[in-house]
């Protein structure tokens, strides 16, 4: 009976938890979860120094971008975003009391070609769901092309 009692308890336990909600404040479509870059094109030419290890990810109204080192090491930088139809905004120009904007975990990765503080407007050239192309250009005038892929 007690061992009846406690896989009884166990059961709601677990359904409560395959149900619970996986989004936080609504839901942001395809873009929620994350993506690993996959490549970096730079006015058509692939960008051989990309070593393929900056991940995205989207939560609400924030935007995570990871650079993925040596030893499981991961340096975060930290902006917000917005999505409406083929554009995706990302605003980088966020501060602290002790960091300004532009630095720290408040910065993009250089790999990105790509200087915060900035607001970078992508046009999602592509996007299947598991997958999408945003393109842009920089403060240098070079056309920069992300290929991602959605991890989960």
């Amino acid at each position: 009976m007690k061992n009846s009692l406690i896989y009884s308890v166990l059961s709601i336990a677990m359904m409560i938890l395959v149900t619970s909600c996986t989004t936080n404040d609504g839901d942001i479509g395809f873009l929620g979860g994350h993506w690993r870059l996959d490549a970096i094109e730079i006015d058509g030419t692939n960008d051989d120094d990309y070593s393929g290890n900056i991940t995205w990810a989207f939560q609400n109204r924030i935007i995570e971008i990871s650079v993925l080192g040596p030893n499981h090491s991961r340096a975060n930088f930290f902006g917000t975003f917005t999505h409406q139809d083929n554009t995706l905004v990302i605003d980088y120009t966020h501060s602290s009391d002790d960091i300004p904007p532009g630095n720290g975990e408040y910065r993009l990765p250089v790999e990105l070609h790509l200087t915060a503080p900035v607001i970078v407007t992508f046009q999602i050239a592509e996007n299947t769901r598991r997958s999408m192309t945003l393109i842009t250009t920089n403060d240098n005038g070079q056309n920069l092309k992300f290929s991602l892929s959605k991890i989960y």
